[in-house]
């Protein structure tokens, strides 16, 4: 599926038209050299159509990766704000956090199968939950539900752990582009607000339940790496 979207499913849904050859463009292509990315095609898409929400994001495999910017992304923000946005993506494709995420989510469905097939068979299973059912003849749809029953408070801590690197990720993909001298904090406030995304929530709360951390939490960890820089480049002036 990952393969087949951007070529097959993602123009069936979506207009993507190529990006002119502009300002946008040339300062794109400029960063992608800078870091080393490779890319075939920037394209437009008209997510418009279906709502506000705006995005940026890599399609393809090697000498065919498309960028794909979202034409809200192109009305809301300024073209460097956009260059922002897509440093923190190539920030993702730097760290390999896309793999990493594909890697972790298929052992957690292997696992998650290879206790199914565990519980499956498991008479007592069954008879815990009053299902008082003759050797063999246990059906699997009734399995299934007991095994999720079952199995969701282990798969709460998975997910809360799988959650938790999921927000590292981000962490490190803002890093990454404000290191790339990306000004994402104007960005990441635009953003929120044309998406009507939440902005105070509990930090704990946050914590279980988002992949994501909230606004603040980026922005103050931003704040922390330009603190840092600021504080480096000071000492240094000193010690000259």
């Amino acid at each position: 599926m990952i393969i087949l979207y951007p070529i097959v499913l993602l123009p069936l849904f979506n207009k993507l038209t190529p990006l002119p050859e502009n300002s946008l463009h040339d300062k794109l292509s400029k960063l992608c050299e800078k870091v080393g990315f490779h890319f075939s095609q920037v394209l437009v898409m008209d997510g418009s159509k279906r709502s506000g929400h705006s995005n940026a994001f890599f399609t393809g495999f090697g000498t065919q990766r498309k960028i794909v910017l979202y034409d809200t992304l192109l009305e809301q923000l300024s073209e460097d704000e956009v260059c922002a946005v897509l440093s923190h993506e190539l920030g993702h494709w730097t760290y390999n956090h896309i793999y990493k995420s594909f890697a972790l989510m298929n052992v957690h469905n292997l696992l998650t199968f290879a206790l199914f097939a565990k519980f499956i068979d498991n008479e007592q299973l069954f008879e815990d939950f009053g299902f008082n059912l003759p050797a063999g003849q246990h059906p699997v749809v009734i399995g299934l539900s007991l095994f999720m029953l079952v199995f969701e408070p282990i798969d709460s801590v998975f997910s809360f752990l799988l959650n938790s690197l999921m927000r590292r990720f981000e962490y490190q993909a803002d890093a990454f582009a404000t290191n790339l001298n990306q000004d994402l904090s104007t960005a990441l406030v635009k953003l929120y607000r044309e998406n009507s995304s939440t902005l105070i929530i509990d930090h704990l709360y946050s914590a279980y339940h988002y992949d994501h951390p909230t606004l603040i939490e980026r922005l103050t960890a931003i704040d922390a790496i330009r603190d840092g820089y600021a504080a480096d480049s000071q000492a240094k002036t000193k010690s000259d």
